[in-house]
């Protein structure tokens, strides 16, 4: 059975696992319920905690159950549905851990890891053959968030696809005392259709088993601590992005282990990268009512999925036509929506000292690849074909209101998001949710205009972009820099330079501050300069910057993240090679010691290493 292809032995093992049970290949498998990762699986016994754990075909409905199902192997507890995620896992440090593991499988082997103690790791996998049942036992001795998983194939957690993707659980460890309360978030995807050159073809991705919008809608109060545990049980990376405030990133770890952050390690972030297998705490409290997104910003794992059913037609539209429904409609994977309820007093205000107005274009018509662009005006109403990517960087003051009207003249409609600002939800960009009751953000529709106000609470690097058919639109060109400077503070872009990572219009490529080939940059020995990086490509997670003398980084210093900047025991000298995943901004201060020529490189740091840009560096 091992000579043949995944698919096949998948289907066969399914259906020989359903006449063993007494079940026909045709019969109707069980559903697997969503696991919220709310109650922990198993049982007390004199002071262990006993789960049986066992493996089951099931039919999985990401989409609501009315939707059509994949077919797929879960874990489940024996006597209970099958879950999507696995049972929970959650126990105190200390705590005796006996877990019996069944395989009824029929042919095939499961492997399982994750089920032991993490401060001296004895083995790093269960092998269960078919038909057996095998008894691990453990101490749950290092607190932390982990996760178990599986496969029947004999793939690694980054090449799992297919029946066993789902095959995965969170394993929590509270301190002794008791943890603060918290939620648990599992993300997952299951890939069934490969290309040639090995990327996912047809791919469903889900947060807690389900995928948006039929993911858990979260409610909280204005001042509540939020926190979470957000696991990675998926074969691949995920920049998470928060809209509207920022969140502490209080450990990070994987299946093995564990570290808690104090000190000069502890970071704030808008956006966090989990590469597969990694887990996250995060912390958060929105300044603002309103509904904010907690999302992927891998533009492809936010994007309307397949249709399950293969001879099923795919459709991206929105279901009415209707943009103001297109967050809802026209979106779907790794996305949560939190509102956070507003005082009865509360009043979005409405005042502002500085107004700009930001004008979308594109000079290309509906039906081809279109260019798109945003263009600040500038004593004049900007002409259609004066087109510039990426968008102007527009330059704001802490502190200070602002209103940016923007305005509509693409033919299509709009909406801008923010990233990174801390503002009121209505204007945050998010098309149908953001905003209070009876007064929700609405998509900018052509010839027509938005105006968003915000007051900046800190300076910081900053993105602006799109949040409506974002492939298109972005790629086409929708995106600039947002530079906040500090009160009475000027603009000097001679020694604070923006570069920008975005995508080209076919999807495929790199540019840097919209080019492929970039002119030279040139910087004077002994001045101080601060590079403004950023990261807004579609598909890019592991894109880093580099600025080499030939192939051996210079140095330069970390001062900010996500436009939150670093206090002095952070700041170090280090080398200038860092990554900057998509939906982030790192900014670095650099003063050149020597003349000479060097390379800025954009490349890839992880997976298809390679170089995307590289622009001369000339000190003189």
């Amino acid at each position: 059975m091992a000579s043949l292809p995944l698919p096949f032995r998948v289907a066969l093992s399914l259906a020989l696992l359903l006449v063993a049970l007494g079940s026909s290949a045709g019969a109707q498998l069980p559903v697997a319920r969503t696991n919220g990762n709310r109650v922990p699986a198993g049982r007390d016994s004199a002071g262990i905690l006993v789960l049986d754990l066992t493996v089951a075909p099931a039919a999985w409905h990401l989409d609501g159950d009315d939707d059509p199902a994949i077919e797929l192997l879960a874990f489940a507890e024996p006597g209970r549905p099958p879950q999507v995620p696995g049972p929970l896992l959650r126990v105190v440090q200390g705590t005796p851990v006996l877990v019996r593991v069944q395989n009824p499988l029929v042919h095939d082997t499961l492997v399982l890891h994750g089920l032991a103690g993490r401060a001296s790791v004895s083995r790093d996998s269960v092998t269960v053959l078919p038909g057996r049942t095998v008894t691990v036992r453990f101490v749950a001795d290092s607190v932390g968030t982990f996760l178990y998983w599986a496969s029947t194939t004999g793939a690694t957690l980054f090449t799992r696809r297919g029946a066993d993707s789902q095959l995965h659980g969170a394993f929590v460890v509270d301190p002794v005392g008791g943890a603060r309360p918290d939620r648990v978030l599992v993300l997952s995807w299951y890939v069934d259709s490969m290309s040639p050159e090995g990327n996912p073809e047809r791919e469903f991705l889900a947060i807690n088993g389900k995928s948006w919008p039929s993911t858990e809608r979260f409610t909280y109060a204005l001042g509540d601590t939020i926190r979470w545990r957000v696991v990675n049980a998926s074969g691949g990376p995920h920049p998470m992005h928060l809209h509207g405030a920022y969140f502490r990133v209080d450990a990070k770890g994987d299946w093995t282990r564990d570290t808690a952050y104090a000190g000069a390690d502890l970071h704030m972030s808008v956006t966090e990268r989990l590469r597969a297998g990694q887990t996250m705490q995060i912390a958060w409290s929105a300044p603002h009512p309103g509904t904010w997104l907690f999302h992927c910003h891998l533009t492809y794992h936010v994007m309307p999925h397949p249709p399950t059913v293969k001879s099923a037609v795919m459709s991206v539209s929105h279901h009415d036509e209707n943009p103001d429904h297109h967050v809802e409609q026209g979106m779907a994977g790794l996305m949560v929506a939190t509102t956070v309820s507003a005082p009865a007093d509360y009043r979005v205000r409405d005042t502002a000292r500085r107004k700009l107005r930001l004008f979308v274009l594109s000079d290309s018509l509906a039906g081809q690849p279109r260019r798109f662009s945003y263009v600040l005006e500038r004593g004049r109403t900007p002409r259609a074909d004066s087109v510039q990517t990426p968008g102007p960087t527009l330059v704001l003051h802490r502190d200070e209101p602002t209103a940016i009207e923007v305005v509509n003249r693409t033919g299509e409609p709009t909406a801008v998001h923010w990233h990174g600002i801390e503002l009121d939800s209505y204007f945050d960009g998010v098309v149908g949710l953001g905003g209070l009751p009876g007064r929700q953000t609405t998509a900018i529709r052509d010839g027509g205009s938005f105006v968003a106000r915000m007051t900046p609470p800190r300076a910081g690097s900053f993105m602006y972009h799109t949040h409506l058919d974002d492939i298109a639109q972005q790629a086409g060109g929708l995106y600039g820099p947002l530079v906040v400077l500090e009160p009475g503070e000027r603009w000097d872009p001679v020694h604070d330079i923006v570069l920008m990572a975005g995508t080209t219009r076919d999807e495929l490529g790199v540019l840097l501050n919209g080019l492929a080939e970039p002119p030279p940059l040139e910087l004077r020995r002994g001045a101080t300069y601060r590079f403004r990086l950023f990261n807004i490509t579609l598909a890019q997670p592991h894109l880093g910057f580099a600025l080499l003398d030939g192939e051996t980084p210079l140095t330069w210093q970390v001062i900010a993240k996500d436009g939150w900047s670093w206090s002095p025991e952070q700041v170090k000298p280090g080398p200038a090679r860092q990554l900057v995943s998509i939906g982030q901004t790192l900014d670095v201060r650099f003063t050149p010691d020597d003349a000479g020529e060097f390379t800025l490189r954009l490349y890839a740091t992880i997976g298809n290493a390679g170089t995307f840009v590289t622009r001369k560096v000339i000190v003189r």
